[in-house]
């Protein structure tokens, strides 16, 4: 039988017994936990750190032992190591409990506490001395190096005589950034590139002729700082147009006729040269002295966020032109190509075949479009 716990009435006369039964129901509890973790290893901590010939610092850290007994270190600690032992080879730096008596009375310590020692070994010790290894070391012409030893290395050194359970796989570090990107559509021959991209694929003469499933063009690039194989990420695309009409000199600049702002959150994961990516998107569109009107909410595949431009000017509480009979929208859009390095762009993009009517929105929109980027990504 295991003690579980005591049970008391008003009245009753507590004895050493019960509180025997008490402190060993809540041991027994806690060696269970730590079996079920792992016996005969290191949880948290015991970093060693190599300190001149032969010295390491060691870093708090907690570790079960075989039996079920907590190794407990609570700050860093210098160490110096046997030079007799160091001279043999290759040495493992384990750490073993202690127990520390204090609190005496009639005769008798009536307070432990949990305390741990450090032991050099050219050779593995004794199942039954409880030591867990902490690192490998040795001695060269480069000084004292000191190799750590993850869960499975220490099983090769000892054989504790619970079993040990397997540590999990570790996974790849996480990458992360944040971009920035801005700009406008009618500057440094801008909006003549992408004018000339659009009436490059003005429908033919011929009817015959096979239109494209999707044009677009690039307005900005940015490299992923790092090279990652999947990430998720949250955007924010937005874009404005203003009245082009010439401010006068020195004045203020020509007021916003709408402003539109796409939040989204994006997933995107690399599958051989291709990325497979797709957003769930929340437009909204913002109008001079107007409240603001939720355009869209929708989720986007093949790309991380898409911020469909009006055709027409944007009226508070009229139906949207892109959803209005225009099948063929201009829109901004932010993706990953399959391209290597991978980098996050911002495009133009319509699909199908352009028309003149097309041709004109892209005109009026471009000159006087404004556009900006924030992105934060965090991927493996």
């Amino acid at each position: 039988m295991i003690p579980a716990r005591i049970q008391v009435f008003d009245g009753l006369r507590v004895t050493t017994e019960h509180i025997l039964h008490f402190q060993e129901s809540l041991q027994s509890a806690i060696e269970e936990v730590r079996a079920v973790l792992g016996l005969g290893r290191v949880h948290v901590g015991f970093e060693v750190v190599a300190r001149g010939a032969d010295g390491v610092s060691v870093g708090p850290g907690i570790a079960f032992d075989a039996a079920g007994g907590r190794i407990v270190h609570e700050e860093v600690e210098q160490v110096t190591l046997d030079t007799t032992v160091l001279a043999t080879g290759d040495a493992i730096l384990y750490t073993r409990r202690e127990v520390i008596e204090r609190g005496q009375i009639e005769g008798h310590a009536t307070l432990l506490w949990d305390d741990c020692s450090f032991h050099l070994r050219a050779t593995p010790p004794d199942p039954g001395e409880g030591l867990v290894p902490l690192a490998r070391v040795r001695s060269d012409d480069a000084g004292l190096v000191v190799e750590p030893l993850i869960p499975a290395q220490a099983g090769l050194e000892t054989a504790p005589a619970a079993p040990v359970v397997a540590a999990a796989p570790e996974r790849a570090p996480a990458l992360g950034d944040v971009l920035r990107l801005s700009g406008e559509t009618n500057g440094d021959g801008g909006r003549a590139q992408l004018l000339g991209a659009v009436r490059a694929t003005l429908a033919p003469d011929s009817p015959t002729a096979t239109a494209p499933a999707e044009s677009a063009v690039v307005l900005a690039t940015a490299p992923l700082a790092a090279l990652p194989t999947a990430l998720s990420a949250q955007l924010l695309l937005c874009a404005t147009r203003r009245d082009a009409t010439p401010s006068a000199p020195g004045g203020a600049p020509p007021p916003p006729l709408w402003r539109r702002e796409c939040e989204a959150h994006g997933n995107a994961r690399k599958e051989g040269a291709d990325w497979r990516q797709n957003g769930l998107c929340r437009t909204v569109t913002f109008l001079p002295g107007a409240a603001m009107h939720l355009a869209r909410a929708a989720l986007v595949e093949g790309t991380l966020v898409r911020l469909v431009l009006p055709s027409a000017l944007p009226q508070d509480g009229a139906p949207w032109a892109e959803e209005d009979g225009n099948p063929e929208p201009l829109a901004l859009r932010v993706r990953i190509p399959p391209d290597a390095p991978p980098r996050m762009v911002v495009e133009v993009v319509w699909s199908g075949r352009a028309h003149e009517g097309l041709l004109a929105q892209a005109d009026t929109l471009l000159e006087s479009l404004t556009w900006s980027l924030d992105a934060a990504w965090q991927g493996y």
